[in-house]
């Protein structure tokens, strides 16, 4: 085994992730001369079925290789190299550990990322304030559903609810969407849920409604007397050149007029992006070669006064489209709180906590308190951690994380032991960003860009597709390479460049691509709609 106990798997789909990250544990489970090492292993991931699928192949390889079976004796090549025994004797520990993980199995410890958040608030429920009684609710979606239904269910009952939405609705009919709130409601239901949003959304509680609206009034206010503003220096504009007889044609494009007339329709955010300002300032011609000399002379001679009218109107023009901006996302801001309000409430009727917003929570336990304290209190203390689908780990569960990686990687028992961490994970696969999920911090890590602990970590890529055939992984080899070339920063590039790129294992495969037709109400793009549209086909059956 390699002298570094700190390993990080960049795994691909199809590569064989989840059977490497058994083998690890395996290598640990096997290797050990505790009578039962589990206990300090502790293997976290994202999904029940995620979790289910890694204790059965534990337990798989386990009874295979206490049994000798052709998939055991596969293994056994593997493990008795890596453990340095025999194969009789990889069988007795085999059966003795099958034997004890059975006897123990409730400190078989193969669990979601969640249920080990959800152990830790049961464990420091005093420090977290929380009452007698209460529950954790690890399904947060199926209760924001709830709050949902029962804020449409308000509509004509609650006239401030009620008139929200029609606001709402109203707002996406004028945009061409469909008059259907459903989809935006539980998409603003799902910002609480998004750990990087839960600072932000603090602040919808420190105002009433009634204070919120009056700011919305103070708002629309300020964007009509802005508007008026606008309208008052583009009269000015285009009094100075009436005044001095200027016609279109007298400048490039007519640019100078179009300009005044995208301003008088209100078309402000069609204005700018042109080379206008560059010509006013004289970098560029802003008149045509056949205009007439003396309005040249002219022209010239005006252009400090015009440019000082166009700064002017583009100062107000920037106010009023961030105010116009501001007022758009009002009323879903609106929404929003009673949202959560309306969680809060059902929170306390049912004495129930969404796991969701205790990260924070545990967050300041940890940086407070020594990793021992915190062991001795969850009543393990783990040794050697293994993570899997690291991709979707948020910011605050993986800094709530190291702390406690970090004893048992950097620590040593009296025997001169020291713990492990594998980390596996994938880049192009993280599919959790809508609850905080930070992709960066597993690119930083690959690039040896952080740091979190003094161990120096292992570096491995799983580079075979086992599962797909040799046409589905060129095609994502192709697509992945071309995006390279057009996404922003240098490190994401890289992951989705030659360093992405998949050997090919299987012969054979089928592409096939189908476009979906741009534009529709944003409800015919929903997922199960997309499923449907570009789902798997059949090639043809040769003739």
């Amino acid at each position: 085994m390699s002298q570094s106990n700190f390993h990080i798997i960049n795994a691909a789909a199809g590569s064989g992730k989840t059977y490497t990250l058994v083998l690890y544990y395996l290598k640990e489970l096997l290797g050990s001369k505790s009578q039962s090492p589990f206990r300090q292993m502790l293997a976290l991931t994202f999904t029940n079925k995620a979790v289910n699928e890694m204790k059965a192949r534990i337990l798989e390889a386990l009874y295979d290789l206490s049994k000798m079976t052709p998939k055991g004796i596969e293994l056994q090549q593997q493990l008795t190299h890596e453990l340095q025994i025999d194969s009789e004797e990889l069988t007795q520990r085999a059966e003795k550990a099958l034997r004890r993980i059975v006897l123990e199995y409730g400190s078989f410890d193969v669990i979601t990322l969640d249920k080990f958040t959800h152990r830790i608030v049961r464990t420091f429920a005093k420090e977290f304030e929380l009452p007698q009684g209460f529950e954790i609710e690890l399904d947060s979606k199926s209760i924001l559903d709830q709050v949902v239904r029962s804020i449409i269910d308000q509509i004509g009952k609650n006239e401030f609810i009620t008139q929200l939405l029609l606001e709402l609705s109203f707002s996406k009919v004028r945009q061409g969407m469909s008059w259907d709130v459903q989809l935006d409601l539980d998409e603003f239901a799902a910002l609480l849920l998004n750990e990087n949003d839960r600072i932000p959304l603090a602040d919808l509680k420190e105002k009433d409604r009634d204070t919120h609206r009056k700011d919305q009034a103070q708002l629309k206010k300020t964007l009509k007397d802005t508007a008026q503003k606008i309208d008052k220096l583009s009269a000015a504009f285009s009094g100075l050149l009436e005044e001095k007889d200027f016609e279109p044609k007298d400048f490039t494009r007519q640019i100078l007029h179009k300009h005044l007339d995208l301003l008088g329709q209100g078309a402000y955010e069609k204005c700018y992006g042109n080379q206008l300002e560059v010509m006013l300032k004289g970098e560029i011609s802003i008149y045509n070669k056949t205009t007439e000399a003396s309005k040249k002379e002219m022209i010239d001679h005006l252009l400090p006064q015009f440019l000082s009218l166009f700064l002017s109107i583009k100062k107000e023009v920037g106010f009023y489209l961030l105010i116009d901006k501001t007022l758009k996302y009002w009323t879903p801001r609106l929404i929003l709180q009673q949202i959560e309000q309306g969680l809060e409430v059902l929170q306390k009727e049912r004495e129930i906590r969404l796991l969701g917003e205790f990260n924070n929570k545990i967050s300041s336990l940890v940086q407070a308190e020594e990793a021992p304290y915190i062991y001795a209190r969850l009543g393990e203390r783990y040794k050697h951690y293994y993570l899997d689908e690291f991709q979707d780990t948020s910011s605050l569960q993986w800094s709530n994380l190291i702390p406690l990686i970090g004893n048992a990687l950097e620590s040593e028992t009296l025997t001169g032991e020291r713990g492990s961490l594998f980390l596996v994970g994938d880049p192009k696969q993280a599919i959790y960003r809508w609850r905080g999920g930070d992709i960066m911090q597993f690119i930083r890590l690959l690039k040896n860009q952080t740091k979190p602990f003094q161990v120096e970590p292992l570096l491995k890529r799983l580079e075979v597709n086992y599962r797909s055939d040799a046409e589905i992984v060129s095609f994502n080899n192709s697509f992945f390479s071309h995006l390279a070339t057009v996404l922003a920063t240098d490190e994401i590039k890289s992951i989705y460049g030659i360093e992405s790129q998949q050997q090919l294992k299987n012969k054979g495969g089928y592409v096939k691509i189908k476009a979906i037709p741009r534009g529709g109400n944003k409800e015919d793009k929903i997922p199960h709609y997309v499923a449907e549209t570009v789902k798997a086909e059949r090639p043809p059956t040769p003739s």
